[in-house]
């Protein structure tokens, strides 16, 4: 991501690819436009107080926007806020974003989508955009108390073991998990940990990241992210092939009926005119923004193309 210097203490965010990338993943123009506009704010309001590797982090892992604004509410001492919910059989997730700092508080107005996290997000989003603009409001424990008896509730999510989930997930698989710490940001005050989980079955690989507050938080996004990952893969993504089947063009199909977001196909040749033989990397990146590879050595191109993206649907069926 570029980060413009347009004048003093001001910046400017270029990267027409991240819109485009927010607006594809989550399928809701109203909610890119409103990223877009929360990044103008955090552009002249917080980045002074941040750095660059930070904004690395949101520009690489977007499904990550949540994390990210709170973060920022983090760096402004704020608490994390906490999220009242309204649902009716039927009808769109009504959400209110609520912090505090000291006696002040501050609340987001309310906010629709057909999901509960859109609309978690949306509400994150109004919430700092107030923030920024000190928008503030002072309310009382009492307030808050009519405020719930009035139809909403604390969304509490069930603290799942995603960790364990994935172990016994993919133990049942005979594969292999790894987690590892690749950076802390900010060490020294409201420490942020980036994750990175990696599993392996197969010799399959897939890879995901999580940021959070602590490495117990950041491991259980990075395994979060692979689950619903597999979870995708095994719903949606692939359905059964037969030998009459061409793995290049179940592949192109899944592309354009919106089951992955991209695949593609690099080439290598080796050997002797008279003895060549090719690799083909396959390359898959799935809509929650993860990059799945497979590889295929054949006699020629043709052939390791077709072993790659076999080898790839095998990967997706896991």
């Amino acid at each position: 991501m570029e980060i413009e210097k347009t004048g003093d203490n001001q910046n400017v965010f270029h990267d027409r690819g991240f819109y485009y990338e927010l607006r594809r993943n989550i399928q809701e123009r109203r909610l890119a436009e409103h990223i877009t506009n929360c990044l103008n704010l955090i552009g002249d309001k917080v980045l002074e107080r941040t750095n660059k590797t930070l904004l690395d982090l949101f520009h690489k892992h977007s499904a990550n926007a949540l994390i990210f604004l709170l973060a920022g509410v983090q760096y402004e001492r704020w608490q994390a806020p906490s999220y009242y919910i309204k649902h009716h059989p039927g009808e769109d997730f009504q959400v209110i974003a609520i912090t505090k700092k000291d006696d002040k508080v501050c609340q987001s107005i309310i906010n629709s989508a057909p999901q509960k996290e859109q609309a978690k997000l949306l509400a994150a989003i109004d919430l700092f955009q107030r923030l920024m603009k000190d928008d503030l409001q002072i309310k009382t424990e009492e307030h808050l108390l009519v405020f719930e008896q009035e139809g909403w509730r604390e969304d509490v999510p069930a603290q799942e073991n995603a960790k364990g989930k994935l172990y016994e997930l993919i133990a049942q698989r005979k594969g292999e998990v790894d987690y590892r710490t690749l950076q802390m940001i900010n060490p020294i005050h409201r420490p942020l940990f980036l994750i990175e989980c990696e599993i392996v079955v197969n010799n399959d690989t897939l890879i995901a990241k999580g940021l959070g507050l602590t490495k117990k938080e950041a491991d259980h996004h990075a395994a979060d992210q692979l689950l619903q990952a597999l979870s995708q893969i095994n719903t949606s993504l692939v359905r059964p092939s037969n030998s009459a089947d061409n793995p290049i063009s179940i592949l192109n199909e899944m592309k354009q009926r919106g089951k992955i977001q991209a695949v593609s196909y690099t080439y290598n040749e080796q050997g002797t005119p008279q003895d060549r033989s090719f690799s083909c990397l396959c390359s898959v990146t799935t809509l929650q923004g993860t990059v799945m590879s497979t590889s295929g050595n054949e006699a020629s191109k043709k052939a390791a193309t077709r072993s790659a993206a076999q080898q790839m649907i095998t990967a997706l069926s896991l």
